[in-house]
């Protein structure tokens, strides 16, 4: 990855840490769940990407307006300009995957998809023209340069965590003011951004205590008003053209090296690495007929019995020399060992809902998914909640 890019990563980062203080916003960096019905679930996996609402046209907009009034209240006061030029896009999540009230409210005979956030923080947004010039100089090209690859999407990239919703209610604003009293002092000593910026990211992240049991996380985006004619797609829906922007995960531009990370105890890697038919002294045919060396690197930043292989271009044929031999091993030394892959959604399991024929559709899905290499070792389980038919 060149360096210019390193850079500009790094400079995303400490701008949304800088805003998001750790004093104020809980991260939960964790398995994370998106319930939604199956026409949803089915563009996702086939896009591998999200679709994030703008947080005034969705579902919950009208909790947003709950945490402006809260922060205007708290500034009546002050003298603090709120205009901004920028949008927030949303994703929103639960900490739990089997919640009936969940299942009623945005998955009637849909799935809960469970998505690993431990190690996720950078983001794509599709460019919805494929044009260079909408984003002249925030621009990250899948692999190499335009006229090489003219049908490939361009992407901006933002960084951003899943935070916790913070409840509250009219009467009982307590812990809400004091946290907007942390972002009022440390708004004094940034050289970085406005004072607005600052409380300005707070209100997506305020909801109603009534829907404390949901456990909402969410992940959140802001979508500059240069940004917004290159990635806004307007959905028609209800009589309204609601904006939404499509989110992929990490970074569209693939590296030339190549690196498996793991985290097995139980498994000598050395083992595997050398039962892998396509590789020979850790080296990997290329298509021109070169060998590229494949950096093999143990990490406990990643779950024990995990193996994954970095967004690169040879990606799938490394994928599937692994995922081959794994299996193998796993059906013989009875271990569960899983390959994943960078540059796609972390998508771990996916829960059928509680609905009549949820055997058949889990079915449907697990023969669906496995066309897609990166989902090979995901699990399709089904809810243990009983169904009850609705009387008419």
């Amino acid at each position: 990855m060149e360096k210019n890019i390193l850079f500009e990563i790094d400079a995303k980062k400490r701008k949304w840490e800088s805003a998001h203080s750790k004093r104020v916003y809980k991260q939960y960096c964790n398995y994370v769940f998106h319930y939604t019905t199956l026409d949803t679930f089915w563009k996702i996996v086939d896009g591998d990407k999200f679709l994030a609402r703008n947080i005034r046209f969705s579902n919950d907009s009208e909790e947003y307006n709950l945490g402006e009034k809260y922060l205007k209240d708290f500034l009546k006061n002050d003298n603090v300009n709120m205009d901004r030029d920028y949008d927030y896009y949303m994703v929103c999540f639960c900490k739990q995957g089997n919640i009936l009230s969940q299942w009623r409210e945005y998955a009637r005979g849909g799935v809960a998809i469970k998505f690993d956030m431990e190690n996720q923080g950078l983001y794509s947004i599709v460019n919805k023209n494929s044009k260079e010039e909408k984003l002249k100089g925030k621009l990250l090209d899948g692999n190499n340069s335009l006229e090489e690859n003219p049908n490939k999407e361009i992407i901006l990239t933002k960084y951003a965590k899943p935070i916790e919703v913070m409840y509250a209610k009219e009467g009982n604003l307590k812990e809400i003011n004091k946290k907007f009293n942390i972002l009022k002092d440390e708004s004094k000593d940034s050289s970085e951004l406005k004072q607005s910026d600052f409380f300005g990211e707070m209100i997506p992240y305020i909801k109603h205590e009534g829907f404390k049991e949901e456990e909402e996380v969410r992940l959140i985006f802001n979508v500059e008003k240069d940004e917004r004619e290159a990635v806004v797609n307007y959905i028609s829906e209800e009589g309204r053209m609601k904006p939404s922007i499509f989110i992929k995960n990490g970074i569209c531009q693939k590296d030339d090296y190549i690196e498996v990370i793991y985290n097995a105890q139980d498994v000598n890697i050395n083992e595997i690495v050398k039962n892998i038919k396509d590789i020979k002294n850790d080296n990997i045919k290329m298509p021109d007929g070169s060998k590229k060396n494949i950096e093999f690197k143990k990490s406990t930043r990643i779950k024990t019995g995990e193996i994954i292989i970095n967004n690169c271009t040879e990606q799938k044929k490394v994928f599937d020399a692994l995922a081959h031999y794994v299996n193998c091993y796993n059906h013989e030394k009875n271990v569960n060992i899983k390959v994943w892959c960078d540059g796609h959604l972390p998508i771990r399991e996916i829960i059928v809902g509680p609905f009549n024929n949820k055997e058949e559709v889990k079915e449907s899905i697990e023969h669906y998914i496995r066309t897609k290499y990166w989902m090979t070792f995901v699990e399709v389980i089904v809810s243990d909640i009983p169904y009850r038919e609705k009387k008419s």
